[in-house]
């Protein structure tokens, strides 16, 4: 299964939020992204929704931006 990357590194929220949810929208149940984010405000609020989604999550702080490897979950409202 291929595994995405969605750079978000230089973007901030709202727009950072904005393009996770068209990004995410458009995976498959079961299907893993990489998303990296900079801002503390912006992973706080991605990770938020993706939560709420029913995404799995593994996040890891690392040289000062947010990695977040999500799995889209089957019951996922995106």
């Amino acid at each position: 299964m291929k595994q995405d990357l969605l750079d978000l590194r230089y973007e901030r929220c709202p727009m950072a939020l904005l393009l996770v949810k068209r990004y995410t929208k458009e995976m498959n149940s079961g299907q893993k992204a990489m998303i990296y984010v900079s801002g503390r405000d912006s992973f706080s609020d991605i990770k938020r929704f993706l939560l709420q989604q029913s995404f799995q999550l593994c996040c890891k702080e690392v040289d000062g931006y947010y990695r977040i490897q999500v799995i889209k979950g089957t019951l996922s409202n995106v």
